[in-house]
């Protein structure tokens, strides 16, 4: 029972990693403000959500401990299911984020 619970939660680390990378992704459209002149609000509208996924992310991989590699089989599909959940929920909060900030 207890490598069950184990388990089922999705693996923290990656979550952790995947939330940097969605962080640093948001950060991209930063870089225009570089060639083109900004919008009032348009920097801080991608710099907000891109800041806190970024230390978000970096928070839980620092708590996160070590994937167990002797989880059995199908245990790993239902974690993997529940991180592919977490991915793309998570995705399009931060996607959308920048676009609801800016108005």
């Amino acid at each position: 029972m207890k490598m069950i619970k184990k388990a089922i939660p999705l693996s923290a680390d990656l979550a952790g990693k995947f939330m940097i990378l969605c962080g640093l992704l948001c950060a991209v459209p930063l870089l225009t403000g570089l060639f083109y002149p900004p919008q009032p609000g348009e920097l801080e509208a991608f710099s907000i959500p891109a800041g806190v996924s970024i230390l978000t992310g970096l928070g839980v991989c620092w708590k996160a401990h070590a994937q167990d590699p002797d989880v059995p089989r199908p245990l790993q599909i239902q974690k993997s299911g529940s991180f592919v959940l977490f991915a793309w929920l998570y995705g399009i909060l931060i996607g959308a984020l920048p676009f609801v900030l800016a108005g």
